[in-house]
């Protein structure tokens, strides 16, 4: 490990952390020994990093009081939304625009001196976890706050696997852009996690993969004996009688287990695999996934129009269809003929004739609940469909739009982080800065870039899967 004391002691420094190799230890131990210096700022880019750190710096029994925790984006929205005059906020669901906006403001505004000697009143330091997944502009927006407070960043080259807006990332490497930090550079050179987990080996089979990742060089799997590997056809996981089949249904036993698919540019292939095994997994979803503000203007059109096609519309996002189309048509429930579905289907038309006297946001979470429990519907996206009752739920209590429930929800949570568990399906732009016990990457083969291959394989703490077409692995 590196020397803390000197690691906090300039005005600038940078350290270099390979996955598992103590970055975010490094950053609850730079917290415990400046507890008495004032409250430091910790920055990084997703609320499963917040949780991360928050997760560690609970283990270290920092004081909360000490230090604030939240992704640069929260803490971009939270001035913008403070000080901004003009009333120009492009509405968040438009995403790139809208991000690009608040990071812009932002970075103007700290630079007037009235904001920044806020920020400075606030806080004594500032660290920034991922460093290597900032943008440029966020790379200027940190150099503003770096004029303000003493600033420490964090990061990976080899983990650069985040383009915002399509915006060019900053490179660590380049003593230009790493002006001030690069004097001050410290780096971690052992795989901590593995050692504590007495999983020496995987630790260091991975780090034998890093080089060669580096070096651009292939990657024999077989000649990784800590890694679980096989070698199958991709489509074969879709033959329930495959090996590929029964290996995925006797890993989803497990209680603590992460699937990563290599498509993260569309959902369809992991809601095919998801719906392949039965809704077992729990599918992640991108913080501002399109969907979730669609369902949230489908909501908010209840005062024009019936509750139960407006639950129809939401169901058809997310429930599967086969099971849908056996409940609904075009113009709402079905007439059943049998006794038992007249049975099932029961209380759900008994519910939405109740809506019918005096419709709520409350009572339209309600309906979809019923709808959810209809026979032979699954919810492959249980983040979605979570998010939009509880967006249901606070719109109601706090008497708005669910479309500015949902926001505040996604808003809270870039501030408060999510802690993630179970059995869990996503992509290595979902899941980076997770670690779970078990983790098994899918299709390894289809790992076009060495980062996303090399964040991929990092996630697991005790067994590491790998199902690939070939023996041998060389993303470009």
């Amino acid at each position: 490990m590196i020397d803390i004391m000197d690691f906090t002691a300039h005005r600038k420094s940078m350290l270099i952390a390979p996955a598992g190799y103590g970055k975010t230890y490094t950053i609850s131990s730079s917290l415990k020994a400046l507890s008495e210096t004032g409250k430091q700022l910790v920055l990084t880019h997703t609320h499963a990093g917040i949780s991360s750190i928050k997760e560690k710096v609970a283990k270290e029994g920092i004081p909360k009081s000490s230090f604030s925790i939240e992704t640069i984006s929260s803490f971009c929205q939270r001035y913008v939304q403070a000080f901004h005059i003009d009333n120009d906020i492009p509405n968040q669901d438009e995403g790139s625009v809208y991000y690009s906006f608040i990071l812009e403001r932002a970075t103007l505004l700290l630079a007037r001196e009235c904001v920044s000697s806020m920020v400075k009143g606030s806080y004594s330091g500032l660290f920034v976890d991922e460093y290597q997944d900032c943008s440029i502009s966020q790379h200027n927006f940190i150099n503003v706050l770096a004029a303000i407070l003493p600033t420490r960043i964090l990061g990976d080259p080899l983990q650069g696997i985040f383009g915002f807006n399509g915006d060019i990332l900053v490179d660590l490497d380049n003593p230009v852009q790493m002006v001030g930090y690069a004097d001050k550079k410290f780096e971690l050179y052992q795989p901590q996690r593995w050692m504590r987990q007495n999983n020496t080996q995987l630790g260091e089979d991975l780090k034998s993969i890093r080089q060669l990742l580096l070096s651009k060089k292939p990657i024999y799997l077989s000649s990784f004996t800590s890694i679980e590997s096989h070698t199958w056809s991709a489509n074969e996981v879709y033959n329930g009688y495959s090996d590929y089949a029964k290996k995925i249904r006797d890993l989803l036993n497990l209680e603590n287990v992460l699937f990563i698919h290599p498509v993260s540019h569309t959902v369809q292939p992991r809601l095919k695999f998801a719906k392949n095994f039965g809704g077992r997994l729990n599918m992640l979803e991108s913080i501002d996934a399109k969907e979730l503000y669609q369902l949230a203007k489908i909501a908010d059109r209840i005062d024009v129009e019936e509750p139960i096609s407006i639950v129809r519309e939401m169901s058809i996002m997310l429930f599967n269809k086969t099971a849908f189309n056996r409940w609904f048509n075009d113009q709402g429930l079905k007439r059943k003929n049998s006794q038992e579905d007249k049975n099932a289907v029961f209380p759900v038309n008994e519910y939405a004739n109740q809506m019918s006297i005096g419709c709520s946001f409350s009572s339209v979470a309600e309906l979809l609940t019923l709808v959810s429990k209809l026979p032979d519907i699954r919810k492959y996206r249980r983040d979605l469909y979570d998010s939009i009752y509880w967006a249901l739920k606070e719109a109601q209590n706090d008497n708005v739009s669910v479309q500015t429930a949902m926001e505040n929800r996604r808003n809270k949570l870039r501030r408060v982080g999510r802690k993630v568990f179970g059995r869990c399906l996503g992509t290595t732009l979902l899941t980076k800065g997770l670690e779970f016990e078990n983790v098994v990457v899918l299709n390894a083969h289809e790992f076009k870039c060495p980062k996303h291959l090399y964040v991929a394989l990092t996630r697991a703490s005790k067994r590491l899967v790998v199902i690939s077409e070939k023996h041998t692995l060389q993303p470009l």
